[in-house]
C-alpha cells in the first residue's frame, strides 16, 4: 500500500507499515504508532543536528529559504497589517501578541522572498475622540500641560469624559457633536486630532524599538473618513447593495440574519466602512497579492463580513484577504498593578532579569553592559513565551514560566545562541 494511502485508524496496517519501515534511512532510527492517529518518527540527534549546522553555514550569502511545500514558489506583494493600537492611550498589553505575531508572520514572509509591506493601522478616529476634544475643551486643558506628559494627561482627560458623558445627556451630545465635527473637516479640532497622533506616534516607537519591530507604514482609520466613506457608499450604491433605513442608518444586508451597519443614524462612519475603504486603497495604491490582518479572536466576525463585502464589490482578490487570529493573554499583573502597559510589561522583565544578574555567581558584565543585556535578555524572554503558545488560544501569563532559565524559553535561547557564537 502506497504511503500517502496508510489508514492510520487501522492498527494491523499502521503496525505492518512500522515492521516494514527501512530504519536507519535518512537519519531515521525509529518509528512508533503507540499513540492513536499518529506516526512518530525518531531521528538520530547527533546526525540531524550536523547535517542542519553543515548546510547551514555552507549557504552562499545571498541564499533564501527553499519554499517546498510551505510556501508557494510565486513571489508576491504582501501587506501585513499588524499592532493597530489607539492614539492618545497608553499601548496597552493587549496589543502585545498582535506585534509579537504580527512581526512573525511578516518576518517569515520577507525571509522566503516576498515583497512585504508592514503596516501600523492605527486607531486614530471615532466617537472616542469627539470624547476626547470635548473634554479637553470641558477641563480647559491647554497644550503645555498636555507636551509635559501626553499620553498620561489625554487619558486622565479621556477616562473622566467617558464618565462624564454616563451622567450627563448634554455633555455625551457635545461630544457626538464634536466627533461629527471632525468628520466634517472643523479645522480647530483637527488640529487638536493631529497634535495627540503625533505625541502617541512618538512614544509608540520608543516602545517598538525596545522590541525590535519597525513599520513601513503608519496608517489610520483617519485616512478613511468622511470622503472615502462617501465613495465607498456611493460604489456600494452602484451594486445596488446598501439600504437606507427609517432611522437614518445605512445597511447591507449580507444574508437574512446578517445586516451590516455601515452609516450611524447621524452620519458618521463606522469601522467596517473605513475597512472597506482601506482594502480598496491599498489595493490601488500598493497592487498587493495577499493582505493579512493581525487581530484578535473577537474580531472574527467583522472580517467576516468585510471579505464578504468586498467580493460583493466584485473585488476577486478578497480571496487573498486572510484573518490570522490570536486568543488574549490571562492573568497578566506586574509590580504597579493589574492594567498592565506593554512599556511595563517590559521594564519589569529586565528589572527580574537585573535581579537574577546580582543572585548570579556566573555574571561578568557591568555598568551599562548590565542593563542592555538585563534589557535584550528580558524581552526575548517575554516574545519567546508569546510565540510558543497556540496562536488561537487564550493562556495564562506566568512571569515564572515566561523567565525560566531552562526549558524553551527566551532566556534558554539566548544563552544558547550566545555559546554558539
Amino acid at each position: 500500500m502506497a504511503p500517502d494511502t496508510l489508514n492510520l485508524q487501522n492498527p494491523e496496517l499502521s503496525s505492518n507499515f512500522v515492521k516494514l519501515f527501512p530504519l536507519e534511512e535518512d537519519g531515521i532510527t525509529g518509528v512508533d504508532n503507540s499513540e492513536e492517529k499518529y506516526l512518530k518518527f525518531h531521528l538520530d540527534r547527533d546526525n540531524f543536528v550536523e547535517n542542519v549546522l553543515k548546510t547551514t553555514f555552507l549557504r552562499p550569502s545571498e541564499y533564501t529559504w527553499s519554499r517546498n511545500a510551505l510556501f508557494p514558489e510565486e513571489v508576491k506583494k504582501v501587506i501585513v497589517e499588524f499592532s493597530s493600537p489607539n492614539i492618545a492611550k497608553p499601548f496597552h498589553v493587549g496589543h502585545f501578541r498582535s506585534t509579537i505575531v504580527g512581526n512573525f508572520v511578516a518576518n517569515i514572509n520577507k525571509a522566503v522572498g516576498h515583497q512585504v509591506t508592514k503596516i501600523n493601522y492605527l486607531g486614530d478616529w471615532g466617537t472616542q475622540f469627539g470624547l476626547l476634544i470635548a473634554g479637553l475643551e470641558h477641563t480647559e486643558t491647554d497644550v503645555d500641560e498636555i507636551k509635559r506628559d501626553p499620553i498620561k494627561v489625554l487619558l486622565d482627560v479621556y477616562v473622566k469624559a467617558n464618565a462624564l458623558a454616563d451622567e450627563d445627556p448634554e455633555f455625551a451630545l457635545k461630544a457626538r457633536n464634536a466627533f461629527s465635527g471632525l468628520e466634517n473637516g472643523d479645522q480647530d479640532k483637527l488640529d487638536i486630532w493631529e497634535m495627540c497622533r503625533d505625541f502617541t506616534i512618538k512614544e509608540l516607537e520608543k516602545n517598538y524599538l525596545k522590541l525590535n519591530v519597525e513599520f513601513d507604514h503608519y496608517h489610520g482609520e483617519s485616512m478613511y473618513s468622511s470622503e472615502k466613506s462617501k465613495q465607498v457608499i456611493q460604489r456600494l450604491r452602484d451594486e445596488d447593495l446598501v439600504e437606507d433605513l427609517e432611522d437614518g442608518r445605512k445597511v447591507i444586508d449580507l444574508d437574512e440574519n446578517n445586516r451590516v451597519t455601515i452609516i450611524k443614524s447621524d452620519g458618521t462612519s463606522l469601522y467596517i466602512t473605513r475597512d472597506i475603504a482601506a482594502a480598496l486603497d491599498r489595493r490601488e495604491k500598493f497592487g498587493f497579492e495577499k493582505m493579512i490582518y493581525v487581530v484578535d479572536n473577537a474580531q472574527g466576525h467583522h472580517f467576516q463580513n468585510l471579505f464578504k463585502i468586498l467580493s460583493r464589490l466584485g473585488c476577486g482578490w478578497s480571496q487573498e484577504c486572510q484573518h490570522v487570529k490570536f486568543g488574549k493573554i490571562l492573568g497578566i499583573s506586574t509590580r504597579r498593578g493589574n492594567m498592565v502597559y506593554i512599556s511595563d510589561l517590559m521594564e519589569e522583565a529586565t528589572e527580574i532579569m537585573l535581579e537574577n544578574q546580582e543572585k548570579s555567581e556566573n555574571t561578568r558584565i557591568f555598568g551599562e553592559d548590565k542593563l542592555a543585556n538585563a534589557e535584550a535578555v528580558g524581552i526575548s524572554a517575554l516574545i519567546i513565551n508569546d510565540l510558543k503558545q497556540k496562536t488561537s488560544k487564550d493562556y495564562k501569563f506566568s512571569w515564572d514560566k515566561a523567565l525560566a532559565h531552562s526549558g524553551d524559553t527566551g532566556v534558554k535561547l539566548q544563552y544558547t545562541h550566545s555559546r554558539l557564537t
